[in-house]
């Protein structure tokens, strides 16, 4: 059944997508229009993690059931589960004593459904002492992600417009700022308490290793996509000057993801990616309706865990506007 509400969403990102999809299917009309196109901003990075584990706690994220388990149905549902640019697990080795701690505990901890994650004193060949198998997260190619979803949603009737002015508005009943960091510019948005995080990824040529391995996640994160070939992120910078790749990070991205193995490794940099994501002041996502334009909502704040967060969002903003919808 189609609702008579049409929702305008703003940003064709990670956020704006996922909350286009879980509507559509929830019955409203969808209209997505953006000022640059499909996957650009902080959403094109080559790949990242939905991973419900992180930081040096490794402890479970915020709504992390809901959201892996809506991803992995949307991923059945888009017909790309299988799909060798969505890998399932990611081995976190423990590196030091405070990430042995953190990850040691984590496993223990009552809030994981069973076979989640797991603690191993078997390191898979790596460096640390110990590692944590989270065996219900992800990596993703987000710019396949994102274009096999804007697919999905105009050959189920969504209207996606690409490089459309940010002036320009949209006949509709309810509005979604999802635009990334643009949010940050928007004096309708100017009340929150948000921020710039700037990241940076790294395109490698390795030599040193042998074999396949999932993705790696320690106090960064890396990416096999052949045997010789990966990607390496990510930098969190608050401060920066400009939204360009910055060459003298290399050696920071590079050298904690040679912490990871024991062994020597040649790495060649081929490709640098930067990107500007947002956060909040208490590491939370926002969903939030405007408090002086009701119909006007915004999803932000995802930080590095957009892939997981914007499945949480978006589910919980279906049940906001399902609430006062007739």
């Amino acid at each position: 059944m189609t609702k008579k509400t049409t929702v305008w969403i703003r940003g064709a990102g990670i956020a704006g997508l996922t909350a286009a999809w879980h509507l559509q299917r929830a019955g409203y009309r969808i209209v997505v229009t953006d000022s640059s196109g499909v996957g650009s901003g902080a959403s094109g990075a080559w790949w990242a993690l939905l991973n419900p584990a992180t930081g040096i706690k490794a402890t479970p994220a915020t709504g992390f059931q809901a959201g892996v388990l809506a991803f992995e149905a949307m991923a059945e549902s888009l017909g790309v589960a299988d799909a060798p640019w969505i890998r399932k697990g990611i081995v976190r080795p423990a590196l030091d004593a405070t990430l042995e701690k953190g990850f040691s505990a984590s496993a223990k901890n009552p809030a994981w459904p069973d076979g989640w994650v797991a603690w191993s004193d078997d390191v898979h060949g790596l460096a640390g002492n110990g590692a944590l198998t989270v065996h219900r997260g992800y990596a993703i190619d987000t710019r396949l992600w994102m274009t096999t979803i804007a697919h999905a949603l105009r050959s189920t009737g969504a209207i996606i417009r690409e490089h459309v002015p940010a002036s320009q508005k949209e006949a509709s009943d309810v509005v979604v700022h999802a635009t990334g960091a643009d949010i940050l510019s928007d004096p309708d948005w100017s009340h929150l308490k948000i921020h710039p995080i700037k990241g940076q990824l790294r395109e490698v040529r390795v030599t040193g290793i042998r074999g396949r391995y999932p993705a790696l996640s320690s106090r960064g994160y890396a990416v096999q996509i052949d045997d010789g070939h990966w990607i390496l992120g990510s930098t969190y910078e608050h401060e920066f000057t400009d939204m360009e790749p910055d060459p003298a990070f290399d050696a920071y991205i590079v050298d904690r993801f040679k912490a990871m193995f024991p062994q020597p490794l040649g790495i060649e940099v081929i490709g640098r990616w930067s990107g500007v994501r947002v956060g909040s002041a208490n590491r939370s996502p926002i969903l939030a309706e405007h408090p002086d334009k009701p119909g006007h909502w915004v999803i932000t704040a995802l930080g590095s865990k957009g892939l997981l967060y914007s499945q949480v969002l978006a589910q919980k903003l279906v049940r906001e506007l399902d609430s006062r919808t007739v």
